[in-house]
């Protein structure tokens, strides 16, 4: 069992990491906007101009 000891600060400091990464991704997904939101408007979608659909021949 002593020969895990030493380990054992390596595998806490891991786990820590992975929860600050994990907390880190959270928080950024609830506070910052998201950029789908913004495109998806309708301003955005519709295009309100003119084209002319020239066929090749």
């Amino acid at each position: 069992m002593k020969k895990y000891m030493g380990n054992k600060k390596e595998v806490l400091l891991f786990y820590l990491l992975m929860i600050a990464v994990i907390g880190w991704f959270v928080v950024a997904e609830t506070v910052y906007p998201s950029e789908r939101i913004k495109a998806s408007r309708p301003e955005n979608l519709t295009y309100r101009g003119t084209f002319t659909w020239q066929r090749d021949q």
